[in-house]
């Protein structure tokens, strides 16, 4: 968050002269804590909401992955069990991170899940 004193060292560092940076006025009806509300990038509501959907996709995922266990070769068993791991991980990451790795957490899942979708339509091209 830029507080007002790492804003006015940034705005000097630009070469903005000291006169105009010290005697801006803050806009009409601002207020140093209208500033630090600008909501947080993992709202809860949101956080909760895409984390059940995972869970939801996940438990999908593991019927399917169960129920099919058998009907791909062993690569193709591998390279499925390989990338249905690393999806189980990151969805257990959502569980478990904090506010500022929630943005990273929310990217790894959504990239193992691709990953295994593609790596489950490439060894089973017949399913969905």
């Amino acid at each position: 968050m830029l507080t007002p004193a790492v804003l006015t060292v940034a705005l000097l560092a630009c070469g903005t002269p000291a006169s105009s940076v010290l005697a801006a006025p803050m806009p009409p009806g601002a207020s140093h804590a209208a500033l630090n509300a600008i909501p947080a990038a993992d709202d809860d509501s949101d956080r909760q909401t895409f984390t059940s959907q995972a869970e939801a996709e996940v438990h999908e995922w593991q019927r399917k992955v169960s129920g099919a266990a058998q009907t791909a070769d062993a690569k193709g068993r591998r390279d499925v069990n390989v990338a249905w791991t690393r999806t189980k991980e990151a969805a257990h990451q959502l569980k478990t991170a904090s506010a500022s790795g929630w943005d990273r957490a929310k990217v790894d899942f959504e990239k193992a899940k691709e990953n295994l979708e593609a790596t489950w339509h490439r060894v089973h091209p017949d399913e969905k």
